[in-house]
C-alpha cells in the first residue's frame, strides 16, 4: 500500500488508520514498514490504534481466548510472526 502513495517527503505528514495487526503471518513486517517510515522518508508519521491492535493489547493485559484461540481469526498467524515459532503450550 506504500507503495502506491505519491512521493513523501520531509514536509508530508502520513496518518496511518489502524488494524497493522490484521491476523496476518506478516504483522511484524507490517510494523517494522510503519515504525521505520518517517526515518527512511523523514516524513511525520501518525498511527492511530485500531480495533485489532486494541484487541492484541487486551490479549496481552488480561488474556482474552475468545479472541486468540479461534483458528478462523488467524491470531496464531500475527502471533508466529513476532515469535519466530509456534504457539507455547499452556504449561
Amino acid at each position: 500500500m506504500i507503495g502506491k502513495l505519491p512521493l513523501i517527503d520531509a514536509e508530508d505528514t502520513v496518518v496511518f488508520l489502524g488494524d497493522y495487526l490484521d491476523r496476518g503471518p506478516h504483522s511484524k513486517e507490517v510494523v517494522r514498514i510503519v515504525m521505520a517510515l518517517d526515518r527512511q522518508v523523514g516524513c511525520k508519521v501518525i498511527c492511530l490504534r485500531g480495533n485489532h491492535e486494541d484487541a492484541w493489547l487486551r490479549v496481552r493485559r488480561q488474556r482474552w481466548d475468545e479472541f486468540v484461540f479461534p483458528p478462523q481469526n488467524g491470531c496464531f498467524a500475527t502471533y508466529r510472526s513476532f515469535i519466530g515459532g509456534p504457539m507455547p503450550r499452556e504449561g
